[in-house]
């Protein structure tokens, strides 16, 4: 897993993943946090027929599905999480 420099968001993962889904969950949430920290906006392109990552990444992860494209016959969903911390100014 990891993030690029453009803040692109990625996982390869494994069926021994299923036994131990607390931790994965939870250890996820604090690396995209701080991921986050460094990159304002996260982003990549998921797979439409891959529901199990689309639901971790929008009810777990707090990413939004912002697009739809195709790409090889297959609908992609492009999913965001923006930092929206900083884009008030403070009132003086």
């Amino acid at each position: 897993f990891g993030v690029s420099t453009a803040g692109v968001v990625w996982l390869v993962s494994t069926p021994e993943i299923n036994w131990h889904v607390k931790t994965f969950l939870r250890e996820s949430r604090k690396w995209i946090d701080l991921f986050q920290e460094i990159h304002p906006v996260l982003w990549n392109w998921v797979d439409s027929r891959n529901t199990l990552h689309l639901k971790w990444l929008t009810k777990w992860l707090g990413f939004r599905i912002t697009a739809e494209g195709e790409a090889y016959g297959n609908k992609y969903y492009k999913v965001e999480r923006r930092d929206n911390t900083n884009t008030c100014a403070t009132p003086s």
